[in-house]
């Protein structure tokens, strides 16, 4: 008679049962918690490590995950991260990338109205946009008396404005404003490129480069100016823009002519 061998007894488990044994990788939480945090990456371009962090941190899981397969769990969360990190940081990119486009416009456009100023001969206006925008005057008809009035105060306006349009101390460095008046509206300015735009001490600064085509004696001429232009907080959440200087006798990339 053969022995009563006992046959070890088997029992069926659920997933969900062979999930309770399963450990939850800890960089997969930690890179969801990082993705959650990487649309601060939008508020401020500073923050923009956090999306970085976070997609290394989700890779990172990927592979402790796949190493310790199936006993670890945790790729569902490191994808959610991983995906939030990579539209935070593109998104981020995105917002960067227009933001210095719209400050350049409007750099152009406060550089463009300048030059119409002096093209319609309104150096008085002009000159107010050479000055810290808190202390500009209205560009109105009242900017005379405004003027006049400043020479009884200890800001001598008046006298700046003077020199702003007085000529140049030698023929070879003729004053930029005098010429730019002088060719009115003959003629035509065009912006060409920006060369520089950086941000200190609470302003944004950027430097174009704009030619100036005339015609003299029936043949085109075409020379370049560079403007540095500053953008200052003005009251509220307006801003105001400065022209800082603006110079002749530069090339089309705003080297100094040789």
């Amino acid at each position: 008679m053969s022995p009563d061998i006992r046959q070890p007894r088997v029992t069926e488990q659920t997933d969900e049962q062979v999930a309770e044994y399963r450990s939850i990788s800890g960089w997969a939480v930690a890179g969801l918690i990082m993705g959650l945090l990487s649309p601060l990456a939008l508020a401020d371009p500073l923050l923009c490590a956090a999306p970085i962090i976070a997609g290394m941190v989700c890779i990172r899981a990927f592979g402790q995950i796949k190493q310790n397969a199936p006993a670890m769990i945790g790729r569902k969360a490191a994808l959610v991260g991983l995906w939030l990190a990579v539209f935070s940081l593109t998104a981020a990119y995105s917002d960067w990338v227009y933001f210095r486009w719209r400050i350049r416009d409007e750099a152009r456009q406060a550089a463009l109205f300048w030059f119409d100023l002096l093209a319609k001969d309104r150096p008085e206006l002009a000159f107010q946009l050479t000055v810290v925008p808190r202390l500009r005057h209205a560009l109105d008809d009242r900017i005379w008396e405004f003027y006049v009035d400043s020479e009884n105060n200890k800001i001598k306006w008046f006298t700046d404005f003077k020199n702003y349009i007085a000529p140049g101390k030698t023929e070879d460095s003729p004053n930029l404003v005098r010429t730019l008046m002088a060719l009115g509206d003959s003629a035509e300015v065009r912006y060409l490129r920006s060369i520089d735009q950086f941000y200190v001490e609470s302003q944004y600064i950027v430097d174009q480069v704009y030619a100036v085509t005339f015609k003299e004696s029936g043949e085109k001429k075409t020379f370049f100016v560079t403007v540095r232009l500053a953008r200052h907080s003005a009251s509220g959440e307006r801003a105001a823009w400065r022209i800082v200087y603006a110079q002749g006798g530069v090339d089309q990339y705003g080297n100094k002519a040789s």
